[in-house]
């Protein structure tokens, strides 16, 4: 490991270097990962050729086993909204959590009232991790939230909402 991190820290400040070793003998199983403190070291060190000790190595992205990592978005899914929340109510507490680009929820037009249902954009995605890390209620009810990631179809794309329904859409204006 110490072998690792000197020939890494070349290209910047390292968090870690590991070697990974059989579990039984100790041995080496010849791989390794490194964390660079900083993005742009990591890919000065992609961007090279490797030989450590005489050994031609190669430098890969790692990924990360199992759940892949949430995509970085800025718009988010909102359910469970209780039938009391009103559309100012309801834009009024997403704004606690960073600047709003949009925020609506649909209405149940037989019902004459909102779906239980919305749809929050942030300017930046760091507003989505903040609000993804704790639980949230409107009205003495918990409301579930969820990243909100397109997907794509064969003739462009559909409403998030399963059935291809088509909503209105009228963007809410700020204070």
């Amino acid at each position: 490991e110490d072998t690792l991190r000197q020939y890494f820290c070349q290209f910047g400040p390292l968090e870690q270097a590991e070697v990974m070793k059989d579990r039984y003998t100790g041995k080496s199983r010849g791989f390794g990962f490194v964390s660079f403190v900083d993005a742009d070291a990591a890919l000065r060190a992609l961007a090279t050729e490797h030989s450590i000790d005489g050994r031609r190595c190669e430098a890969k992205v790692a990924l990360p086993k199992g759940d892949p990592m949430p995509p970085r978005t800025t718009r988010i899914f909102v359910a469970r909204i209780p039938p009391s929340v009103t559309e100012v109510q309801f834009r009024a507490y997403f704004e606690g959590f960073g600047k709003l680009q949009d925020a609506y929820m649909p209405k149940d037009h037989a019902k004459q009232g909102y779906r239980g249902i919305g749809f929050v954009t942030y300017a930046s995605p760091d507003s989505v991790e903040k609000i993804m890390a704790t639980k949230h209620w409107l009205n003495g009810h918990e409301i579930a939230i969820d990243r909100a990631t397109p997907k794509e179809e064969p003739g462009g794309m559909r409403g998030a909402i399963g059935g291809g329904a088509a909503f209105q859409r009228v963007p809410l204006t700020g204070p």
